[in-house]
């Protein structure tokens, strides 16, 4: 997936200082009638894939489909819009999402890639089966059905992405796969997805196709799909696990690239969903931050966590969906920008960093959850070709179980073919981290002080002199590169002395701006840093000169950015 064409008025507004417009202009619409459908393009996309192209290419990939699910063609035409703006797209079908099947219209919508590929043939496939059969028995059956009928996962086939998942984590049961569970531990989608759509491929080639419906009309529960199906779901296991033990792997994502070079940053948070990740608006401000001379962006996706009260990892149902997320990955790497996926636990109320567990048993059942998020991840890492992947943030509660993380950074690296970090609290997590070696950078979150209270910060005081030497001393230590993967200022008068706060001091704009100058004099230099992530610039792009947050934009701050980044750390 990747960005949309900025237009000539969009790059002028660039180059000026300014941003473009954060929506399209309504958008001329062409038909095109090809065999199967009648297919509706933008002027624009179609400016660069004809209507006529689209035709053919959703023509074939139809009946392919048709022919893996064992339905016929309708006869009518169905109809097919494309589009690679997620505004538009969520105003004619209700969703930015890969595709949204819209049965009452006969109608499956694709978000597109510039390079003219729809991201997701299962919506294809999702419409001709409920045109087919009706309405699904289950979502969760029917997602693996329509996955069976795309025939593949991301440009493996099915079989061997299956084969491959297997590998890196484990045999999953069918149980889980099928989400009938339930509960804790959720499973990745991203493996839920291609498994289910593997069971099924391998089921309709044992049975036949007829099985197929069956699957699309049971109910989601273990005795209703055994009942459908003939056979004990017992026995159901057994032959699935005997099928995927013998399944060959596919073949790794390529190496990432060790890091080189300097990553002048920008941490990129996802904010409201329609201007959130891969949407149109964050198109513009990724674009942005190229032009302001940044060379590298920090995707933060959020899970959820209430540990140690209830030891439990959420990330399911948020707007930070895998699509956007990937989506987002490339378009930062289509404007020629390096990327690092740093996931992130929010607990309410509760800074992470002060997790802990007093009962050996809460946290490993924690631990399991935290773990299958972590993989999650890596699989999305890997998929978007993130440059680096943080494997925790700021848990410096927990970082004592250092066979746990140790075992998680060999899981991760099975996936994720990767430099690896995590990103350690300043206040003593960084200097403790007892699983350095076992990584590639080391993290940091780097909001230490630059000056008591009232004093005025300087890159040549004796408290940032002291700082820059405990970090050499550190790298030095470790044999290892820092990385930033955080470093922010709020536009705050105690910005300097309590960088970690957002909402304390009085409004001072200037003080985050000489922070930034600071922090730049005094390590932007250094041989041992290895980049720096601001903390943040928002996906909407908005910002205020009255704006006390964290966020540069519309404040002196912004132009310090652009002085450093633009000029002076171009290296």
């Amino acid at each position: 997936m990747a960005p949309r064409v900025l237009t000539l008025a969009a790059l002028v507004a660039l180059l000026a200082g300014g941003a473009p417009a954060q929506t399209p202009a309504p958008a001329q619409l062409l038909t095109h009638r090809s065999h199967h459908w009648i297919v509706q393009v933008p002027a624009d996309l179609a400016a660069r894939r004809p209507a006529e192209s689209w035709g053919v290419a959703a023509d074939r990939r139809l009946e392919e489909i048709a022919g893996r699910l064992g339905v016929q063609v309708p006869a009518e035409p169905l109809h097919l819009y494309v589009d690679d703006s997620t505004r538009r797209l969520e105003e004619r079908a209700g969703s930015d999402e890969p595709f949204t099947v819209l049965p009452d219209r006969r109608e499956v919508a694709h978000l597109v890639a510039p390079d003219g590929a729809i991201t997701d043939a299962g919506g294809d496939a999702r419409l001709l089966l409920q045109l087919a059969w009706g309405a699904p028995g289950s979502e969760t059956l029917a997602a693996a059905v329509a996955r069976a009928g795309s025939g593949t996962f991301h440009g493996s086939s099915l079989a061997a992405y299956a084969g491959r998942v297997a590998r890196e984590e484990e045999p999953y049961p069918l149980r889980e796969i099928l989400r009938l569970g339930g509960g804790e531990g959720q499973l990745s989608p991203l493996v839920c997805d291609a498994l289910g759509g593997a069971w099924v491929e391998h089921l309709r080639t044992v049975r036949g196709a007829s099985v197929l419906r069956s699957l699309w009309q049971s109910a989601g529960d273990e005795q209703a799909l055994a009942a459908a199906l003939g056979t004990p779901w017992e026995a159901l296991e057994k032959d699935w696990r005997q099928w995927l033990s013998s399944r060959p792997a596919a073949p790794r994502e390529p190496p990432v690239p060790r890091l080189s070079g300097f990553l002048r940053g920008i941490s990129f948070s996802h904010e409201v969903r329609r201007a959130g990740y891969g949407s149109d608006a964050a198109a513009v401000q990724l674009a942005r931050i190229r032009a302001l001379g940044a060379n590298a962006v920090s995707i933060v996706p959020y899970g959820f966590t209430r540990a140690p009260d209830e030891p439990t990892v959420r990330y399911l149902g948020t707007d930070e969906s895998d699509g956007r997320i990937l989506r987002t990955l490339e378009q930062a790497r289509k404007l020629g920008m390096r990327t690092i996926l740093k996931p992130q636990l929010w607990a309410p109320r509760r800074f992470t960093g002060d997790i802990t567990f007093d009962k050996p048993a809460d946290f490993s059942r924690w631990w399991a959850g935290y773990r299958r998020w972590m993989l999650h991840h890596a699989r999305v890492a890997a998929l978007g070709r993130a440059d680096v992947l943080v494997i925790g943030t700021e848990l410096g509660g927990v970082t004592r179980h250092r066979d746990a993380w140790r075992s998680l950074i060999r899981d991760v690296r099975r996936i994720y073919p990767g430099p690896l970090t995590y990103a350690a609290n300043w206040a003593g997590d960084f200097e403790t981290v007892p699983f350095w070696g076992d990584l590639d950078v080391l993290g940091l979150n780097m909001y230490y002080p630059l000056a008591a209270p009232g004093e005025v910060p300087r890159a040549d005081s004796p408290r940032v002199r002291e700082l820059r030497t405990k970090l050499t001393a550190i790298a030095r230590r470790e044999g290892k590169p820092i990385l930033f993967t955080e470093v922010g200022y709020a536009a705050s008068s105690a910005a300097a002395a309590e960088p970690w706060k957002e909402d304390h001091g009085p409004f001072d704009p200037a003080m985050q701006a000489r922070c930034y100058e600071v922090v730049f004099e005094a390590f932007g230099r250094e041989p041992w840093l290895a980049g720096l992530f601001w903390w943040k610039w928002p996906s909407h792009g908005h910002g205020a000169p009255d704006d006390p947050s964290f966020s540069p934009l519309d404040k002196p701050a912004l132009a310090v950015l652009e002085t450093w980044y633009g000029m002076r750390l171009a290296r």
